[in-house]
């Protein structure tokens, strides 16, 4: 069986998916086959999916999207282990490997060291606009796609809150402001209006990347991916929303439901994941707090 019928009988095999499900694990397939080329699909080894799903975080997708891409390529083997046309060693690896990916987990690699976050300013220092959307991530932990949604009369200085209206799941959430970030916020505002031109048009946004232009994502993207390249160390917007969540818990000492409401998550459950928290980390946390309090007082057993 060679690859491109090997391919439609994969597709073929999870036709039951949804339509939107099927258009993106092919999608994901393409990808896969076109940067593994000249090699046949049936050639490729662990090293290989390694190799691509580095390619994918180059790309600036997020380490769960690598996931994603990468279980795909996992069932694709896993059909061409069935059909008899993958050896069950190299799946079994690939397998392994793509189950323990991950590229970033617990509060230490979740989020940028303190040196990392002062490498990041002084490499963002050569565009004012880059500064300030790093500076507001970290600050307030908001999405990128909630950054540059944001317009400046979603800023309330008199209540000292900022309203989040496109959040995930089309959600509204209104963040606090701190007194310490006021005047860090109102000299972008100046900022921001020195670089528009005389007449513009483009008053609304907070963040404008050029005169006359609307912010975008893929501009976001191409300033993160320029410092990583130059420092080796991987720099996305995603990860700054990681460093906010772990600055605010660690060492601010906020509640974890208090970072649950800030970075707008509807479960405990992914605030934990974002923080590094694992079942052991609760287990020696209650251990720590409650190791000499009983539960009964003396008096009531006795």
């Amino acid at each position: 069986m060679n690859d491109s019928d090997l391919i439609a009988g994969f597709f073929a095999s999870i036709a039951t998916y949804s339509k939107v499900s099927l258009t993106n694990r092919k999608s994901h397939v393409k990808l896969f086959q076109e940067a593994m080329q000249p090699k046949s699909l049936l050639e490729l080894t662990k090293t290989d999916v390694a190799i691509y799903a580095q390619k994918c975080l180059n790309r600036g997708l997020l380490d769960i999207s690598v996931k994603r891409y990468l279980s795909t390529i996992q069932l694709f083997f896993e059909y061409a282990y069935e059909e008899d046309a993958y050896p069950l060693k190299e799946f079994k690896r690939i397998q392994k490997y793509v189950k323990q990916f991950s590229f970033e987990k617990g509060a230490i690699k979740t989020r940028l060291s303190t040196k990392e976050v002062l490498l990041l300013f002084k490499k963002a220092a050569f565009n004012k606009t880059f500064t300030f959307a790093c500076w507001f991530i970290i600050n307030f932990g908001v999405r990128a796609s909630e950054l540059l949604n944001l317009n400046i009369s979603d800023f309330d200085f008199n209540e000292k809150l900022i309203t989040i209206r496109k959040g995930k799941g089309k959600k509204t959430r209104r963040i606090p402001i701190r007194d310490i970030q006021i005047p860090d916020l109102l000299q972008w505002f100046e900022v921001r209006e020195s670089m528009l031109s005389l007449g513009s048009t483009e008053k609304s946004f907070l963040i404008v990347p050029r005169t006359e232009a609307s912010p975008s994502y893929e501009w976001l993207c191409k300033k993160f991916k320029k410092i990583t390249d130059e420092t080796d160390i991987h720099f996305h917007a995603h990860r700054l929303r990681r460093t906010c969540a772990c600055i605010m818990f660690y060492d601010l000492g906020a509640s974890i439901d208090t970072v649950s409401f800030i970075l707008g998550h509807s479960s405990i459950a992914t605030t934990q994941e974002y923080l590094g928290i694992t079942e052991q980390d609760k287990i020696d946390r209650f251990r720590e707090q409650l190791k000499d309090k009983k539960m009964i007082p003396e008096e009531i057993v006795a």
